[in-house]
């Protein structure tokens, strides 16, 4: 019988800094000091040196995407009929499961009737197309036609897998994406970068604003999800923000935990085999060697290896002005 978690604190989100107004629900800190140094510090990798050197502002999310936030995209794309795409898939480890009271047609999720954290579970295991299919949907407006995911922040008709299953140079997001799968650098520098580090600017090895490995174990007790190995998949099962007090320099949490995340680059270019996966995730001991800011990960784009956290432009002045305007009107009508 599966261990469950039920009673792990969430994080007070409205109490963290750089918060910008929410996008679908994803709450966006925005990462600033454009023109950083890229990480100049410990590298046995070779691979970290230099990156993260990011010369614009951009947003990312607090947390990995939810359980509750990718159930709306699938059960938008399955119950719209049935959808024969080799770059779409349902996730293996996340907080859903078949609602068998649903008749069609095609298919639909709930969130798992016995967890009462499954909403907060991270999408554990998607491949990378799925990720970008999301954005696709979140830049579109959240359409429930698969056909109207097809572009958006990124061209699918890029995406192709030949006779001898070699995949096709994907493009990077779409200049005008609203909504993107992260940049290794982007998610590297919002990850280990500190821009008041030693006074102007510096990196840490580890996604918690130190130089010290995370001690892992369960919240109140441990410091990170990743390297608990308690058994039965029962790491899998702590939910997005249970470490409230393990954060980067720039708010994000689960960065060592929860699920590791996509990025956008290839290992290198021209060679479609491989994107960088950042972080860590649950479970044992191994997971944690991919907490270190040299420590990433590689994966085939095809394979369900990860989770992610969405990338997103700062809103300019008058759109954070016309977010403002709803609520302020309402605010009026309550005094009248």
């Amino acid at each position: 019988m599966p261990i469950r978690l039920t009673t792990f604190a969430l994080c007070a989100l409205t109490s963290c800094a750089h918060a910008q107004p929410d996008d679908y629900g994803i709450d966006f800190v925005t990462i600033s000091a454009p023109g950083n140094v890229g990480y100049n510090r410990f590298d046995p990798n070779n691979y970290a040196t230099g990156r993260g050197s990011v010369d614009y502002e951009y947003r990312i999310g607090r947390l990995e995407i939810t359980t509750q936030q990718w159930l709306g995209f699938v059960n938008a794309m399955l119950t719209s009929g049935e959808i024969n795409d080799q770059f779409f898939a349902v996730p293996f480890y996340w907080g859903a499961e078949v609602d068998p009271n649903y008749n069609g047609p095609g298919q639909k999720f709930r969130l798992q009737s016995e967890n009462p954290n499954a909403g907060m579970l991270p999408v554990q295991s998607i491949d990378w197309y799925s990720a970008a299919y999301f954005c696709n949907w979140l830049h579109n407006g959240q359409p429930d036609s698969f056909a109207d995911i097809k572009s958006g922040a990124y061209d699918s008709s890029t995406w192709r897998i030949d006779s001898q299953g070699q995949l096709s140079i994907a493009d990077p997001h779409l200049p005008d994406a609203k909504y993107w799968i992260p940049t290794f650098d982007e998610w590297q520098k919002a990850a280990y970068y500190d821009p008041e580090k030693d006074g102007d600017g510096g990196w840490w090895h580890y996604p918690n604003s130190s130089d010290t490995l995370q001690i892992p174990g369960i919240p109140g007790l441990g410091e990170t999800s990743a390297g608990l190995d308690i058994g039965a998949g029962a790491a899998f099962e702590i939910p997005l923000g249970s470490y409230p007090d393990q954060q980067s320099p720039w708010g994000l949490l689960d960065v060592s935990g929860g699920a590791s995340e996509w990025t956008e680059d290839y290992l290198r270019p021209n060679l479609t085999t491989f994107r960088v996966i950042g972080g860590s995730r649950a479970g044992s001991q191994f997971y944690a060697e991919y907490d270190p800011a040299w420590g990433a990960d590689v994966s085939r784009p095809t394979v369900f290896s990860a989770g992610f956290r969405i990338a997103s432009s700062v809103p300019t002045p008058s759109t954070a002005l016309t977010l403002a305007l709803p609520t302020a009107f309402l605010a009026r009508r309550r005094r009248i």
